[in-house]
């Protein structure tokens, strides 16, 4: 009589423990998806798998059952990861080198024809380039330029753009607008 009753203990402890664990899983799974650092999201998914490897193969497979499944796009996945190390230093630390990579593969110039140009109530400039692109001068230097003149915009020192007309070497320092 013992015995019976103490397996039947067992048996309705593990029942009511593994719909537990189904519904923690869940929202053990939930709250993985919302951890933004990379790092503490692939821990907190190790930790899930390692809780799932201890479910029956017909518990898993009802838990996952009707689950959309969710595919980051490559550049959604490059702009956490750029996003990630830009809001946090210590995210960085390490991977200077594979920054610095990336930032060299960005174009170093951008040629175009320049088709409106506008003078701010200071006299800068405010050149619109045939793409859309706005871009307004910052300095005070003086340059000649008409619609249709074609236009190098360099990358200079720490984040700065420079325009000049191709051929030329004359050049102002711009930012872009939009």
């Amino acid at each position: 009589m013992k015995f019976t009753l103490i397996a039947l203990f067992a048996a309705v402890t593990q029942l009511v423990s593994v719909s537990v664990q189904a519904e923690t899983l869940a929202q053990a799974m939930e709250k993985c998806r919302s951890v933004s650092n990379s790092v503490k999201r692939l821990v907190c998914y190790d930790q899930l798998a390692q809780r799932a490897n201890n479910l029956e193969d017909s518990e898993l497979a009802e838990f996952y059952a009707n689950r959309p499944v969710v595919v980051a796009s490559p550049d959604a996945r490059r702009n956490a990861v750029n996003n990630e190390v830009q809001t946090a230093p210590q995210n960085s630390f390490g991977l200077e080198q594979q920054l610095a990579e990336r930032k060299s593969a960005e174009a170093s110039e951008l040629r175009s024809v320049v088709g409106k140009i506008e003078k701010n109530p200071h006299g800068k400039l405010i050149i619109t380039l045939q793409d859309g692109q706005v871009w307004r001068q910052t300095d005070s230097e003086r340059m000649s330029l008409s619609v249709g003149d074609s236009i190098v915009i360099s990358r200079g020192l720490l984040g700065a753009f420079y325009l000049s007309k191709q051929g030329n070497n004359q050049n102002i320092r711009v930012k872009r607008k939009s």
